[in-house]
């Protein structure tokens, strides 16, 4: 019963934000209170078989890396590789690729470039390889990526 009160709550949520929010609306930053709930929200949502929740929880997860990247969300990498290697629904596997090239790791750069050799759909196989290629193009332009790759 806890997913579907999940999902009245994340529709509660959405309707009082109010519509056309701009750049300019977005917080500076976030309370230690709202990182709080933020990861036990994350961690508790990752965990659901409801696949709108966990679609939604992921791209949320890559909405606050890009907004907020002083702040460390890797306490989501390992839940976020496992969506993507063990999911069954390739859609998963791509949005799970997706979320863990916002994150800075090797961890992450590793486990989507065996994806993109190993991945049994061919479309994760595609995506994981242009994420790989963006990666590639990237370090040609900065050594210290390079270094990393």
């Amino acid at each position: 019963m806890k997913p579907a009160w999940m999902c009245c709550a994340l529709f509660a949520v959405a309707l009082l934000i109010p519509p056309g929010l701009s750049a300019g609306d977005i917080p500076n930053d976030l309370t230690p209170r709202q990182l709080d709930m933020i990861e036990k929200n994350f961690v508790y949502n990752l965990s659901t078989c409801c696949p709108d929740i966990l679609v939604s929880c992921i791209q949320t997860m890559i909405q606050l890396k890009t907004t907020y990247p002083q702040h460390d969300f890797d306490y989501a990498v390992i839940p976020l590789l496992s969506r993507m290697k063990n999911d069954e629904r390739c859609e998963v596997r791509i949005i799970a690729a997706l979320a863990l090239s916002e994150f800075d790791s090797d961890l992450a750069r590793f486990a989507i470039s065996r994806r993109a050799d190993y991945d049994p759909s061919e479309r994760v196989q595609k995506v994981c390889g242009a994420i790989v290629h963006s990666w590639k193009e990237k370090a040609a332009s900065s050594p210290a990526l390079n270094a990393a790759l």
